[in-house]
């Protein structure tokens, strides 16, 4: 079928939101998950669970242009724009548009949303949608961002009734949305792939050091999985900072009991860099997404696009987003804000490096200097107490004295508050792999509300038979 330039008008519209994310050079193809999304995309649903860095935006863009797909691929990268129906409705179907995958007489082209997406409008939708001429896969990136609680209703009314549309849903999400899963469950019309399937395997991180020139034997391969928990991210970060000529030291600093994982991948990472690209991490890490105008600005350089392409073509926790946008991993993203808080004393102006003064063009999509949307509260799940043993011991103590600082940097918040954001926040992290990453993600969750004025609701730890109270 021939189409106009509607396609790539659209594209352009909305900046790479209905493209996948650019894969770095050499990135690994992981083809058992390639063969698990293929397998899933038969279904009408499928649920992509895990946590920030478990690989779920990688594994499902290599797939998606990998040309295995048995049907077209639409993709919608969401952000918080999309949490209100209207936007998100009228994205998703610029994205199947975009796609191709749309008849070029289907009303869904001129679909246009009012103002109070309702009912009919979605019941119209439905009709629309059930017309496509063949099977199409629509990928939805980031659906945690979705909790507006009338969107989440509609979004599972319009699912419920899958099929027989042949729309197939593959949902990317930090945790599970508030869906009726075990209504698709029961049908045997839902697929969920989790952090245990993200994991690597010991073939698949051989292969992954052996192409970054570093020949590791079995043991040493063990000891670098065991202690990322098969974590992607931190596998990764193992895989660029290793000097190959001294692969034992750097496996030694890795694997160390007493060495925090967090402090390793920032600091031998960056290490690895000159220190006017560490700079240009920091500053640039402040926005969600960031584009050589944008980089200039933040960092006072000319030379931004340059910088922006090197550090995508090393893999360095960077990928493209189409039209010169760039954005980096979310952990990564999170620990270097970290960082560059440590270096704006309290009081400060949040904006030290100029963004507030930049502006975007017209086309460019919409850049929050508040980076609380890296860490979003998930849906709450009740003040349920969690199990835990000795060795988060370490990880409470480090909290309290989280509590401390924030007090301290938030004066006119009652320090009760302080203890329950903590807390809150705190939930958000208990399934991390490596827990050595909690405290510092805590705390960029914690600040991020407290910037905002966002409650946290209390939760305690039943740490064997005493409750920890922060």
């Amino acid at each position: 079928m021939v189409h106009d330039t509607r396609e790539v008008d659209l594209r352009s519209k909305l900046n790479g939101k209905t493209e996948p994310p650019g894969l770095p050079p050499g990135v690994l193809w992981r083809g058992r998950l390639a063969d698990q999304l293929t397998t899933a995309a038969a279904h009408p649903v499928t649920v992509v669970s895990a946590g920030p860095g478990w690989g779920k935006t990688v594994a499902a863009a290599s797939w998606a242009v990998s040309g295995t797909v048995h049907h077209p691929v639409a993709w919608l990268s969401l952000d918080d724009a999309d949490k209100n129906p209207r936007s998100f409705w009228s994205n998703l179907v610029t994205a199947l548009v975009a796609s191709g995958a749309v008849r070029d007489r289907s009303p869904l082209r001129e679909h246009n949303p009012r103002d109070q997406f309702e009912a009919a409008d979605l019941e119209e939708l439905w009709v629309q949608l059930a017309d496509l001429p063949s099977p199409v896969v629509l990928v939805i990136d980031d659906f945690q961002i979705i909790t507006d609680g009338e969107l989440l209703d509609q979004f599972g009314r319009l699912i419920a009734k899958f099929p027989p549309s042949p729309l197939r849903l593959v949902l990317l999400t930090r945790s599970d949305p508030v869906l009726p899963l075990q209504h698709l469950r029961v049908r045997g019309d839902l697929t969920e792939i989790r952090a245990a399937d993200l994991a690597f395997t010991p073939a698949e991180t051989t292969k992954l050091f052996t192409e970054r020139s570093l020949h590791l034997q079995t043991n040493q391969v063990g000891w670098i999985l065991d202690r990322a928990g098969g974590w992607p991210a931190g596998i990764q970060a193992a895989a660029l900072a290793i000097d190959p000529d001294d692969a034992d030291a750097g496996i030694r600093r890795f694997c160390a009991a007493d060495r925090a994982a967090a402090d390793y991948l920032i600091d031998d990472v960056l290490r690895a860099m000159t220190s006017a690209d560490q700079d240009f991490l920091l500053k640039t890490s402040l926005t969600e997404m960031v584009n050589s105008e944008l980089a200039d600005q933040l960092t006072g350089r000319s030379d931004s696009r340059l910088v922006l392409e090197k550090l995508f073509n090393r893999g360095v926790f960077t990928v493209t987003r189409g039209s010169g946008w760039y954005s980096y991993q979310p952990m990564f993203r999170d620990l270097l804000t970290v960082i560059l808080d440590a270096k704006i004393p309290p009081g400060a102006t949040d904006s030290p490096t100029g963004i507030d003064g930049w502006t975007a063009s017209a086309a460019a999509p919409k850049v929050q200097h508040d980076v609380s949307s890296t860490v979003r509260q998930r849906e709450a799940l009740g003040a349920g107490e969690k199990a835990a043993r000795g060795p988060l011991d370490g990880e409470v103590h480090a909290l309290r004295e989280l509590v401390g600082r924030l007090a301290a940097r938030f004066p006119d918040v009652p320090l009760n508050t302080v203890r329950q954001i903590v807390n809150a926040s705190w939930d958000e992290f208990t399934g991390s792999p490596i827990r050595d990453f909690v405290p510092v993600l805590v705390e960029r969750a914690a600040r991020d509300r407290l910037r905002n004025g966002t409650s946290g609701q209390r939760r305690s730890l039943d740490v064997d038979d005493r409750k920890v109270r922060l």
